[in-house]
């Protein structure tokens, strides 16, 4: 005969619980957020190389300065990362990264 004993932690079920859909899309919206800050850093460091970047000699305080990060919601899970091409003189319409 075996003898078998169950012991069950409910403190973790009851965590399960807070994995609600809201909370999921928050947790999304702020990983989302911080990548979108992290990439939009990234691609200023990018223009800012005086050789082996997209812009030989490294780019005027103008194109840095035309960078843009449209940032998430919980609503709304789309991120995007730059160049302003929305103005006549924005630095996305001459410039392809």
């Amino acid at each position: 005969m075996i003898e078998l004993k169950l012991s069950i932690d409910t403190k973790a079920i009851n965590q399960f619980a807070l994995l609600t859909e809201k909370n999921l899309r928050y947790a999304a919206s702020n990983a989302l957020r911080e990548t979108v800050l992290i990439a939009k850093d990234a691609l200023r460091t990018d223009l800012e190389k005086k050789s082996g970047g997209p812009i030989v000699g490294g780019a005027t305080a103008w194109t840095k300065g035309g960078t843009y990060a449209k940032r998430p919601s919980a609503s709304n899970l789309v991120a995007e990362v730059g160049l302003r091409s929305d103005q006549s003189r924005a630095a996305g319409r001459y410039i392809s990264v």
